[in-house]
């Protein structure tokens, strides 16, 4: 653990996994900053070039209301989607818990990913920490993926059901 200068920290990458952020959890936060207390460090992946923020976008806010210089981060290093997909999974064991918005997100964003969308609902489930199930659902509400074929089923002029 290091710390790091808020200015060279970029979020406006896409790494956030959230739809959007929750103002009250990041002034919660800053009192906690502001009491003395000791927060968790974020978590940044640097690419050589950028350093990305992964997990902590609300303590990294809550800095920067503070008017605060620097943060303590975890440096990993890793390209800008090794934080994406470090961001999908960073809430599911604490922290504040996905919504089923930042959830839907993050498995449009996964199914549109060209290498991710090839996980399987189980694999993206595990990662994410929720239930196949969930994914499968969630996936069903979302509609056809890119590459995925629809299938309707009918009834044939001999009355039978069939499947186009």
């Amino acid at each position: 653990m290091e710390s790091l200068l808020l200015s060279v920290i970029r979020t406006d990458g896409g790494t956030q996994a959230r739809v959007s952020l929750n103002q009250t959890v990041v002034n919660e936060y800053a009192d906690a900053i502001k009491d003395g207390d000791k927060i968790p460090p974020v978590a940044v992946f640097y690419d050589g070039a950028e350093h990305w923020l992964a997990d902590g976008f609300h303590r990294y806010f809550a800095h920067k209301t503070l008017k605060l210089a620097e943060i303590n981060a975890e440096i990993h290093e890793g390209t800008k989607d090794d934080a994406i997909l470090f961001s999908f999974q960073a809430n599911k064991h604490r922290g504040l818990r996905m919504g089923t918005e930042d959830l839907k997100s993050i498995i449009l964003r996964m199914t549109h990913h060209p290498i991710w969308k090839e996980w399987t609902n189980a694999a993206i489930a595990s990662h994410v920490g929720v239930s196949p199930a969930t994914i499968s659902r969630m996936k069903k509400a979302l509609g056809p993926q890119p590459g995925e074929v629809s299938k309707k089923k009918y009834i044939n002029k001999h009355g039978q059901a069939a499947t186009i």
